[in-house]
């Protein structure tokens, strides 16, 4: 019996063909290459984004970290000079709760709080008049360049829908060098902050604020 043949294809070119196809068939042929190259692209675009994702990530924690800080730990020069703040509010503070419970004595909540560069300078107990200037000598901790001050007030409860105000005043050998008023929202507590850039005794430019 004898063999079929393919009409018009010769028996070489028949046998490159089937071995073609067999190529293409077999796991380590081009199409067992092709579906491993394409994997092995997967794999490196997967990796690719999770490393961008988890820098992205790392960049706004550090941003948020960055934000959240408000005076950067530093080694700074003391800026020379006698340093004062006085404090001015628009209302009277709410004073602290006598009856309140508290197991330590600085626990319990002043009617007014000063912060300079992140350290207690003024706390003040009882309720003060509005408009009476409360102040304070001898300030230190003051250093050449930036500085925050930072008041906290609570309004009494009959004024808590109205907006306060607070005025700040930074005076170095008896000279105001800032001065800020800030503003509360109705019905929140009084929160006022403000920066000031301490230049060094020997310049002649007055002290920025923010």
């Amino acid at each position: 019996m004898k063999e079929g043949r393919i009409e018009g294809v010769s028996p070489s070119r028949l046998t490159k063909y089937e071995t073609c196809e067999q190529e293409a068939l077999a796991p380590g042929g081009d199409a067992g290459r092709g579906v491993g190259e394409d994997m092995i692209r997967v794999i490196l675009a997967a990796t690719l984004s999770l490393v961008i994702l988890g820098g992205m990530n790392l960049f706004m924690r550090h941003r948020e970290r960055a934000a959240d800080t408000d005076v950067v730990a530093r080694e700074a020069t003391q800026a020379v000079g006698k340093f004062s703040l006085d404090v001015t509010l628009s209302f009277s503070p709410a004073a602290s709760d006598p009856f309140a419970v508290a197991t330590d004595e600085a626990e319990k909540k002043p009617a007014l709080l000063v912060q300079l560069n992140g350290r207690e300078v003024l706390r003040v107990a009882d309720a003060v008049p509005a408009g009476d200037l409360i102040a304070r000598e001898d300030v230190s901790g003051i250093v050449e360049g930036e500085n925050e001050v930072l008041v906290e007030a609570d309004p009494p409860l009959e004024d808590a829908n109205r907006a306060h105000a607070v005025r700040v005043r930074v005076l170095r050998d008896g000279q105001p060098i800032a001065e800020q008023t800030s503003w509360s929202e109705p019905g929140a507590r009084l929160i006022a902050r403000m920066r000031l850039n301490v230049p060094p005794a020997s310049s002649k430019s007055g002290a920025r604020h923010d």
